[in-house]
C-alpha cells in the first residue's frame, strides 16, 4: 500500500486569448509506503480530477511513467495537449478534487482542487466578454473555440442570448467584415447601418471650379479670369488611396 505526503498543487497558467487557451499545471509531492518509507524507481502514477470528494466520475485523467528518488516525484498536467489536454472549461463546473494512483493502486486520499486552476477559467477571454463583442484576430480562425466565429456574413445555428442579426436570411448572420470594411460607432438605433465605399471613385462629366484672377496669371492673362470648367471627357480620379495607412487582419465575433 502507499499513501502521499505533501501533496501541492502549483498553477503555471497559459495567457489569455480569444481561444481557449491550453492549461498546464505542475503537481508535485511524496509516495511513501504505510510504514512511511519513501519509494524508489520507476512507477506509473495517474492524477485524476474528479466531481466529488469520495464517489463521483472522474473529469480528467493521465498517466505518467516517472521515476521516484526518495518518493518525491513531478509531474505537469496538461502537457499531453494532444490526448489529454486541459482547458478553462474544466474548471466551469463543480468543484474538482485531486486523485493520485500509483501502479494501479488508487489513494484514499482525494485533496481538493485549489483556486489558482479557477483562476485560469476566470482569467478566460470569454470570461466577462458579451455576446456580440467584435474583435481584431490575427490567429488560425481554426484555432477558435465554438465561441467565436469570423465575421464572414455566416448563419450561427444556436446564437447566444443578444446576438443581433445582421442579414434578413434564414437564422441569425454575423457581420461580414471580410471585403475591406471599416467599424464605426454609432448610436445604439443605428447598429448596423453601413455606408461609404473602399474604392476611389471615377465619376462622369463634372464641374471643377477655379478662382484665379488675370492678376495670378501675368503676364499674359488676357483671356482668363475667375471661373470654372467642365471635364467633359468622362470619369477620372484624382489618384492616390484615400484611406489611412492600414494592415489587414481579420475580425472575430463573439456568438454564444
Amino acid at each position: 500500500m502507499f499513501r502521499i505526503s505533501g501533496l501541492s498543487l502549483v498553477g503555471l497558467l497559459a495567457c489569455a486569448t480569444a481561444v481557449a487557451a491550453p492549461i498546464q499545471l505542475t503537481h508535485q509531492g511524496r509516495l511513501v509506503d504505510t510504514n512511511g518509507a519513501p519509494l524508489n524507481g520507476a512507477h506509473t502514477v495517474r492524477v485524476g480530477l474528479w466531481d466529488d470528494p469520495n464517489n463521483g466520475s472522474e473529469q480528467w485523467g493521465d498517466d505518467y511513467s516517472i521515476t521516484l528518488q526518495d518518493g518525491y516525484f513531478q509531474v505537469i498536467l496538461g502537457s499531453d495537449t494532444l490526448n489529454h489536454p486541459l482547458n478553462s472549461e474544466l474548471f466551469a463546473g463543480p468543484p474538482l478534487h485531486v486523485q493520485v494512483s500509483v501502479d494501479s493502486v488508487g489513494l484514499t486520499q482525494r485533496t481538493p482542487l485549489t483556486t489558482v486552476p479557477y483562476a485560469a477559467h476566470a482569467a478566460s477571454v470569454d470570461q466577462g466578454v458579451p455576446v456580440g463583442t467584435i474583435l481584431p484576430f490575427a490567429g488560425d480562425a481554426a484555432s477558435l473555440d465554438a465561441n467565436w466565429v469570423v465575421c464572414n456574413g455566416a448563419t450561427v445555428t444556436d446564437p447566444g442570448a443578444g446576438l443581433l442579426d445582421f442579414s434578413p436570411a434564414p437564422g441569425v448572420q454575423v457581420p461580414n467584415l471580410t471585403d475591406n470594411r471599416f467599424l464605426m460607432g454609432v448610436a445604439a438605433g443605428a447598429v448596423g447601418v453601413t455606408g461609404g465605399r473602399n474604392d476611389l471613385p471615377t465619376d462622369g462629366s463634372h464641374t471643377h471650379s477655379f478662382g484665379q484672377t488675370s492678376s495670378d496669371l501675368a503676364p499674359d492673362a488676357s483671356h482668363f479670369t475667375s471661373g470654372s470648367f467642365t471635364n467633359a471627357a468622362g470619369g477620372h480620379n484624382h489618384g492616390g488611396d484615400n484611406r489611412p495607412v492600414f494592415l489587414g487582419v481579420q475580425y472575430i465575433v463573439r456568438v454564444r
